[in-house]
């Protein structure tokens, strides 16, 4: 069925009224009339976005050859039909060059030889609501910008389930990425926002961001390489050989993830910094977060850890302290404050504090009030308890702790308390 140009004449004047046009697949073959194929090919020769839909519910389409490149705006919708894709080793939806604006809604897409739904060098896609598994790639995004990849459930493909290469300013979120060999890996690509999805049991990482950086939100099972201003927030990331892992990656926001029975939880290296990692909390893992000697300049505030087995922070062979179980409390206008501080083994700290005013989400270093020091030293285990009586009234409802960790220079990580 189709919806044609309609031509109404007032006095001396053309109106042309421009409809998008609707095409129904109605034959589940790999090709000939009123297949999917078809529907493709004819999308590319038309000016106008073209929508398909499908005639039936419950349908498989075997292919038996690539299927067309998408050149056009095109939207193929199969939210709620339970139409599948076998690819049958042939590659899935590749939207090319030029067909900006396209959508690819509710399918199941299988055994793909490459990758279940490709962008290439075009941007403003819609991909929602799929289920791609059994191939090379789930979602694989090159060169492509401003893409929302929403409510997919990307399962038991052999590499990687999302990946983005020179992709800037994409929203991911909401994604179920399960059993691949990297969960998402972001690759010289900035100022995505990663959220709100669900990253469990790939093999190697759940989230791997390579050289890149700018400020976006990360959140579950991410790679990341030569990435910068990504933001990784609110994801849930469990059961992977690294949750979240940055190499040469700057300026990124790793914010509120919950990553739970990892190998290591977070792991920066390679010239990783300015990177923030504020309120993740880290469950029964090896290594809580892992910062090797050659990143610097990143800012670590309220991050929780339970259930570590080694180190919670590890830089190099170096150890970065931590204060667990931090509490602060007025008995009879003395502040109290009290927990534990676990670093290297016999190792002698200076521990700062200070009150935080209302912008305690901005920098620390422009919003801090010394109120006290400490000094400590560890014992064989790594521990040191901290009780300390302070005669000052603090203004504000907050406390932050600084690590100075003698003859290692100062170490950036911070510990909010509330009173």
């Amino acid at each position: 069925m189709k919806k044609y140009t309609l031509l109404f004449l007032f006095g001396f004047s053309f109106v042309f009224i421009i409809s998008p046009q609707i095409v129904y697949v109605e034959n589940y073959r790999d090709k000939g009339s009123g297949t999917l194929r078809d529907a493709i090919e004819k999308s590319n020769k038309n000016t106008n976005l073209t929508t398909v839909y499908f005639q039936e519910n419950n349908k498989t389409i075997s292919l038996k050859s690539d299927l067309p490149l998408i050149e056009k705006p095109i939207i193929i919708n199969g939210i709620d039909q339970y139409i599948t894709i076998d690819c049958a080793d042939f590659n899935g939806f590749i939207l090319e060059k030029n067909s900006d604006g396209s959508a690819i809604k509710g399918i199941r897409i299988i055994n793909s030889k490459e990758d279940g739904i490709t962008l290439n060098n075009s941007g403003n896609h819609q991909i929602i609501h799929n289920r791609i598994e059994r191939s090379t790639n789930g979602i694989h995004v090159s060169k492509s910008h401003d893409n929302t990849i929403n409510n997919n459930i990307i399962n038991n493909n052999r590499n990687d389930g999302i990946h983005l290469f020179c992709s800037n300013n994409n929203r991911i979120y909401q994604n179920m990425i399960i059993q691949n060999s990297f969960g998402l890996l972001l690759d010289s690509s900035d100022s995505n926002i990663v959220n709100n999805n669900n990253i469990i049991d790939n093999k190697d990482y759940d989230i791997f961001l390579a050289s890149t950086s700018s400020h976006k939100e990360l959140t579950e099972n991410i790679y990341t390489r030569e990435n910068h201003n990504i933001v990784v927030s609110d994801n849930h990331i469990e059961g992977n050989l690294i949750g979240i892992n940055l190499l040469t990656a700057s300026d990124n926001y790793i914010n509120s993830n919950m990553l739970l029975n990892n190998t290591k939880g977070i792991v920066l290296k390679g010239n990783s910094y300015h990177n923030r990692m504020e309120k993740n909390s880290i469950k029964k893992s090896n290594i809580g977060i892992n910062i090797d000697s050659f990143s610097s300049y990143n800012q670590l505030y309220e991050n929780k850890f339970s259930d570590t087995e080694n180190s919670v922070i590890n830089h190099s062979k170096k150890i970065y302290p931590f204060i667990s179980n931090l509490n602060a409390k007025y008995d009879d206008k003395t502040l109290i404050i009290e927990g534990l501080c676990k670093g290297a083994p016999n190792t002698e700290y200076i521990i700062q504090f200070f009150e935080k005013n209302k912008k305690a989400a901005q920098a620390i270093d422009t919003n801090k009030t010394f109120i006290h020091q400490i000094d400590l030293k560890t014992d064989q285990d790594g521990k040191a308890i901290i009780y300390e009586k302070i005669q000052k009234k603090i203004i504000g409802n907050s406390v932050c702790a600084l690590f100075i960790a003698l003859n290692e220079g100062i170490i950036t990580l911070y510990d909010k308390i509330t009173i």
